[in-house]
């Protein structure tokens, strides 16, 4: 009896031709923007890495130079995309992938008001993840919200009782048909999109596993949507109301929640505006001492420590040059103020992704929206890591070269001298450390939750026999 129910089921949307018609328009709609976004992806890939060897090659092409102002030439560094960016974009357009690296400058990408992903900025995004959390339901609400509705509607579901089926078996093979017709949608894009990710370069085992639980997240968020449909369908008495009941609760989960997470962050932890961050930096930093006043009590005091160290009285007798101490000293408390306003800046968004976290238990879409964002390499973890990588570098860098201020640049006709270009030539090249993807189990627990109240009602619905 269940498989004459599927069959049915498979007939009957044969014939029906909107369904054919959207269906047809899910597979070209979503075959162009895997292929769109993939080749804007290797695009990318392509002019960031052109670019990277033009930085690195004007980097060490400089002639001979004075230190101080090969540290304010600059370096530019760029961020690796993720094999998996093209699936889900995340923060990516919006925090950026390159860094300018100079002296007395950090221009960390993370100090921006986008804490969330585009799921949250934009419904509609065309991502493959926004296919699957938005489009996705509204196509299978398209096709299965008069499953049983229709039966009731058309007077062919009190007659299907008679016959000795149960209620529970009737939905159990309409959501079996439409979990397989997800099924083949999720393996359709399964293939497409290991075909290009196949064709990217160092894909590791690390991405294929990433891949795989994105796709496995599709399949399973599928699921949920067909139980809650059918559901749907078998408490409403007829087919507009069933319509309507999907409608809203897709409004819900999939619109009015995840677009709510982003201003009820905002209003329990604001973020600072980038030019309001940079402005305070500068402030403290200028508060703690400022070099080129020549009577600021701060580095008065650094002085005559040097002078101590050194047991002399004078700059002028110092083995080494006091310029460069100076300017690592003031990179030092540069770098130590920036990494407290940092720490602070993170803990704010740390506030948001609680927040975050609270609202994922009314919405699922939430939930598998940062796995996604998380898995493709674009979330804001990753883009946190690439500007403390690249800080870290652009410390040792400048620091390196003020080292060579102080030890081999005499202090007297300072800016006159000059360095081989054979000392930044050696110099490392920043390589950005991309870390797999790691993914809590318990950040899944609210969908999980969803996911099993969502087959219990499935189930008590079914067990009514009206």
């Amino acid at each position: 009896m269940l498989t004459t129910i599927v069959k049915q089921e498979w007939r009957r949307l044969r014939r029906h031709r909107l369904a054919q018609a959207v269906l047809t328009l899910v597979v070209v709609l979503v075959s162009v923007i895997v292929l769109s976004h993939w080749q804007l992806q290797q695009n990318a890939i392509d002019a960031q890495k052109t670019w990277q060897q033009t930085a690195d090659e004007f980097w060490q092409a400089q002639p001979e130079r004075h230190p101080h102002r090969v540290a304010h030439y600059g370096h530019v560094v760029f961020r690796e995309h993720s094999p998996l960016s093209f699936l889900d974009v995340g923060v990516a357009p919006f925090n950026g992938n390159f860094l300018f690296l100079e002296a007395h400058k950090q221009n960390a990408s993370a100090i921006k008001s986008y804490p969330v992903n585009a799921s949250s900025l934009a419904i509609g995004f065309p991502s493959v993840a926004t296919f699957f959390w938005f489009v996705w339901p509204l196509v299978l609400i398209i096709l299965a919200y008069g499953a049983i509705s229709d039966e009731k509607q058309m007077n062919r579901y009190t007659w299907l009782l008679s016959l000795g089926l149960t209620k529970r078996t009737l939905m159990s093979a309409k959501a079996v048909f439409y979990i397989v017709l997800s099924t083949i949608i999720v393996a359709f894009i399964a293939c497409v999109a290991a075909l290009f990710i196949a064709l990217t370069a160092h894909v590791s085992a690390q991405h294929w596993s990433s891949f795989a639980a994105m796709m496995a997240s599709f399949w399973l968020y599928s699921i949920m949507w067909v139980l809650i449909i059918v559901t749907v369908s078998a408490v409403a008495k007829n087919n507009l109301q069933s319509l309507l009941s999907s409608l809203a609760v897709w409004l819900f989960i999939c619109v009015l929640v995840p677009k709510m997470a982003a201003p009820i962050g905002q209003s329990l932890a604001p973020v600072p505006e980038h030019a309001n961050f940079v402005s305070q930096l500068k402030k403290d930093v200028k508060a703690v001492g400022d070099s080129h006043n020549p009577n600021d009590p701060y580095f008065n005091s650094f002085k005559q420590s040097v002078l101590d160290q050194y047991g002399v009285d004078s700059i002028e007798e110092l083995p080494v040059n006091y310029n460069g101490l100076i300017m690592a000293e003031g990179e030092r408390i540069t770098s130590d103020i920036y990494q407290r306003h940092l720490h602070t800046l993170e803990q704010t968004f740390a506030e948001h992704e609680r927040t975050h976290q609270w609202l994922s238990w009314l919405s699922p879409t939430l939930v598998l929206s940062k796995v996604s964002v998380l898995l493709s390499g674009n979330d804001r973890a990753s883009i946190d890591e690439f500007a403390k990588q690249a800080e870290a570098y652009r410390l040792s860098l400048i620091q390196a070269l003020n080292k060579v201020h102080t030890e081999q640049i005499d202090h007297h006709n300072d800016r006159a001298q000059k360095i081989s270009g054979d000392v930044w030539r050696d110099m490392a090249l920043f390589e950005f450390d991309m870390k797999p993807a790691q993914l809590p189990l318990k950040n899944l627990l609210p969908f999980l939750v969803w996911l099993v109240l969502i087959a219990g009602l499935f189930y008590r619905v079914g067990a009514k026999q009206s």
